[in-house]
């Protein structure tokens, strides 16, 4: 779990990963309400041993490929500059008109209007919910996951915790 915060649910768990706040690490945002790109720049050291979500990432990726060389091809030599700069494809490029990430440290960039395609159409797919059967609850744990995830992620998540504890 990663978490800014020692929540209840937090409590609960038995592996909590403390994670830098949007203050302590450099990121993109973007919006679903507006049309803004922007550049989150670090402003504050990080508290204490907390790690941004690509840190955490990066030295779980380490540790999980020196037990079990090739176990990951995600790039963990990567700084966060890097992977914003990469992220920035021309098609985003063009879209925010920017030649670089390096704009966007001027100030953010609001997104050129598009028109649709007069072919476009939009609809919804119909929803194929899975049926998990039914896990009792006790009072050791209380609470229940609900997720759109698959079983097999949790599967897999739990391989990884369980080659990295040993």
């Amino acid at each position: 779990m990663l978490l800014e915060y020692l929540t209840r649910t937090a409590q609960q768990s038995d592996l909590v990963l403390p994670t830098t706040s949007f203050f302590e690490e450099e990121d993109l945002h973007v919006s679903f309400w507006h049309h803004w790109l922007s550049l989150n720049q670090k402003i504050l050291p990080t508290f204490f041993e907390a790690k941004s979500d690509l840190q955490i990432a990066c030295e779980l990726t380490e540790k999980l490929n020196s037990l079990h060389p090739g176990f990951s091809n995600f790039s963990a030599d990567k700084g966060p500059m890097e992977w914003i700069e990469e992220e920035i494809s021309p098609q985003i490029k063009e879209l925010y008109v920017l030649d670089s990430a390096f704009d966007l440290s001027m100030g953010p960039h609001k997104r050129r209007k598009e028109t649709p395609s007069p072919t476009w159409k939009y609809s919804f797919s119909p929803l194929q919910p899975e049926i998990s059967p039914q896990v009792e609850s006790s009072s050791d744990f209380p609470y229940q996951l609900l997720t759109p995830q698959s079983l097999l992620k949790f599967q897999i998540l739990a391989i990884i915790i369980k080659i990295v504890n040993g």
